[in-house]
């Protein structure tokens, strides 16, 4: 018969925390404390305070725009659930110092800074044009729109070598074939291949480097490419009467099942209540990768299936 490990929810635990350590580099959270404490000249605050003589001490507007603005940045607006957080999360009570402010103090700050966070939000701006990188682009990614590069790299694919990596400060790949070919062939030529590596090699890319130009120029130098084309059936005329035999199955399948859709995300689907994972009609789970997406004018989650078999995943489909 099986045995288990005893565990008790009436217990409790004594759990010695540093501030300073839970505030981890590498995260929001560090960031808005590194900028409120080290580049952001507060000092306007200070004419809304005239206790210097009488008067109980203030809460620090530092500490108070800390844990206001990371509340909004996890979509906690309401001055009571922040002032809920600061009993409650370790973070909170971090970028705090557990000095636990009232939920009033929180809601009269929020109310009567509307002056100074203007002054705030251009220094801010300020801050920003000095900290970005202007090389860089904005990249959309699973985790939203991040401010960075597109590494891109030419690999021997008998050999496994890489033989030519740049980075690039553009967010789509279009132009980014042709200079990957021209770094490729110096290389080659800096280690004594003077007669052209795209003499003999042949090249291979997937669909984001498909475009006319990339397609005429690689024509044009005589290179033997093999570039995947997305967009090969819109062109080709037998696939021109595609769309009347998609009605047509739209039709059968409504008469069939008596629903256009095969499946529906709330009817068909078991989405977890923190909308992390799903499970498909198949019984299979799906993971979110992705809470920002927009289908049909309506806000939307993505959901993959991870194959661990192939270290990769497929994508199947927007759940709202």
């Amino acid at each position: 018969m099986a045995r288990y490990k005893n565990y008790d929810y009436s217990q409790g635990k004594f759990i010695p925390i540093h501030f300073d350590r839970q505030i981890l580099p590498g995260t929001f959270e560090y960031s808005l404390h590194y900028l409120i404490d080290n580049e952001i000249d507060l000092c306007i605050f200070d004419n809304r305070y005239q206790n210097d003589e009488t008067g109980a001490p203030a809460y620090d507007p530092a500490i108070l725009l800390k844990i206001i603005l990371y509340a909004y940045s996890r979509g906690i607006t309401s001055s009571q659930k922040i002032e809920q957080c600061c009993r409650e999360n370790v973070i909170f009570m971090a970028l705090l110092a557990d000095t636990q402010p009232h939920f009033t103090t929180i809601a009269e700050f929020i109310s009567s800074s509307g002056q100074e966070i203007i002054h705030l939000f251009l220094e801010i701006l300020m801050i920003c044009d000095d900290i970005t990188d202007n090389e860089s682009a904005k990249m959309k990614t699973s985790h939203g729109v991040i401010q960075g590069y597109d590494g891109v790299a030419v690999i021997d694919g008998k050999r496994q070598v890489v033989v030519h990596a740049e980075a690039f400060g553009a967010a789509q790949e279009d132009d980014l074939l042709i200079p990957m070919i021209e770094g490729a062939r110096k290389n080659f030529e800096a280690i004594g291949n003077k007669k052209g590596v795209f003499k003999e090699a042949k090249l291979t890319a997937d669909s984001g480097f498909h475009t006319e130009v990339n397609m005429k120029e690689v024509m044009r130098q005589g290179i033997d490419a093999y570039i995947a084309d997305t967009g090969f059936r819109k062109r080709d005329p037998r696939f021109s009467d595609v769309d009347k035999y998609k009605e047509r199955f739209r039709k059968e399948r409504v008469e069939y099942y008596g629903v256009a859709d095969l499946y529906r995300p709330g009817r068909d689907f078991t989405i977890s209540e923190d909308k992390s994972h799903c499970i498909c009609p198949a019984g299979k789970r799906l993971y979110r990768n992705g809470g920002n997406v927009v289908v049909n004018g309506q806000r939307a989650i993505r959901l993959v299936i991870l194959d661990f078999n192939r270290k990769s995943s497929d994508h199947i489909g927007n759940v709202p």
